[in-house]
């Protein structure tokens, strides 16, 4: 029927997790943009200590969401995306972290980190872990 069956094969993949080791309440599943979903999340009172951001490759698209969602995260928690091989993507991680260290960095460094998503993967992944505070 043309719709995206993405949301689906994510539920069935979190249906078998649930099953195997992950409990029900580690995974809130809603289809909604990155905004919208960061704002409800926000506006609800969550604060994730895990958060992984499929952004857009457009520039200032990851900048948006790290900042929207850093101000989720649980002091000590990672935020983490992948794509990091994106220009824009990279541009705009660097930015945040560049930004918030320039302004917050005594008191509340942000540690980046980059890696491979597994040995000899093309992928890279960029991990930012929020100071404990």
């Amino acid at each position: 029927d043309g719709r995206m069956t993405v949301f689906d094969q994510f539920m069935a993949n979190v249906q078998f997790a649930i099953s195997r080791s992950v409990m029900p309440r580690h995974i809130l599943p809603f289809q909604a943009t990155s905004t919208v979903g960061g704002r409800w999340l926000l506006q609800a009172g969550y604060t994730p200590d895990l958060i992984f951001l499929d952004s857009a490759h457009e520039i200032d698209e990851t900048y948006m969401e790290i900042s929207l969602y850093y101000k989720l995260l649980l002091p000590g928690g990672l935020m983490f995306g992948d794509d990091y091989g994106w220009e824009a993507v990279r541009h705009d991680v660097h930015r945040f972290v560049d930004e918030h260290n320039a302004i917050h960095g005594l008191d509340e460094p942000v540690d980046l980190k980059i890696a491979r998503a597994k040995p000899g993967a093309s992928n890279v992944l960029w991990m930012i872990r929020k100071a404990k505070t």
